[in-house]
């Protein structure tokens, strides 16, 4: 079998070892390599890294994952909640109210400090962009209809770990996004959009189950509960293979804005 080929192939290089060291030859032990070259802008990267801190790797991914898609007649769905509740829907709608829309704010900040051990603080797939980032950044995005034009960011790190970012979306449309992300520091999660006439504040807007819209003259609550769980609808969406509430488009869109971020923050 193939493990006792390699015990005795192991007990060879003992023996010849052994031999060696009886010469007084100085056995020379192989160094197991640390790094790999990123295969796209070929940078020197972790050994065990999944995804090259110095390009958008991930990006052509989301390329190949849409074209195993369509030449295989497949479907593929990000797991991205928020635009599948029935309450993101009717916000979309509400957006009117408010008139020509100036801003959205956005932020998911929790602190996971005391579990040092999670996924969150590992190297190869955690911190704060890769964890909330896709929240606050999705929300933003699924609201405005527009490419993003610039973005102005700030990340701190520990270790490598990104640990918290803020960042400033510019939209064509002039619209602007504002987003925050942590792991190390607690704050009320919540979204504000402001227009011309008035704004809409969304607590844990990343499960819009109700939110409170605010005119001049007039406070409108509105109220959408969700049944089942977090992601009963988007498991619907699933069976249903309904391919345009999230698209890989989208995914891929989502994916170079958080790219830019980090890009921004350098």
């Amino acid at each position: 079998s193939l493990f006792m080929a390699i015990k005795i192939i192991n007990k060879i290089n003992d023996i010849n070892k052994a031999a060696l060291s009886k010469l007084g030859k100085k056995v020379e032990e192989k160094e197991e390599p640390t790094t790999k070259k990123c295969p796209y802008c070929l940078s020197e990267i972790d050994i065990h890294a999944t995804r090259c801190p110095h390009c958008t790797s991930i990006i052509e991914d989301i390329d190949e994952i849409n074209q195993y898609v369509k030449e295989y007649q497949g479907y593929c769905l990000e797991a991205f909640k928020t635009k599948f509740n029935v309450g993101f829907d009717h916000l979309k709608e509400d957006l009117k109210l408010i008139g020509k829309l100036k801003s959205i704010e956005a932020n998911f900040c929790f602190d996971g400090t005391d579990k040092k051990d999670s996924y969150l603080f590992d190297p190869k797939q955690g911190g704060a962009l890769n964890d909330v980032g896709s929240y606050v950044v999705g929300f933003v995005l699924g609201l405005v209809d527009a490419p993003v034009e610039s973005v102005e960011s700030h990340i701190e790190k520990e270790n490598e770990i990104e640990m918290n970012f803020k960042a400033t979306l510019n939209f064509k449309n002039e619209i602007q996004g504002k987003v925050e992300g942590s792991i190390n520091y607690n704050k009320e999660r919540y979204a504000l959009i402001k227009g011309e006439k008035g704004e809409i504040y969304v607590p844990m807007f990343n499960r819009v189950v109700e939110y409170t819209i605010h005119l001049e003259n007039e406070v409108i609550q509105k109220t959408y509960p969700i049944e089942g769980d977090d992601m009963t609808l988007e498991i619907q969406a699933l069976i249903n293979h309904n391919q345009s509430t999230h698209t890989l488009q989208d995914s891929k869109k989502l994916q170079e804005t958080i790219e830019k971020i980090r890009e921004e923050a350098k």
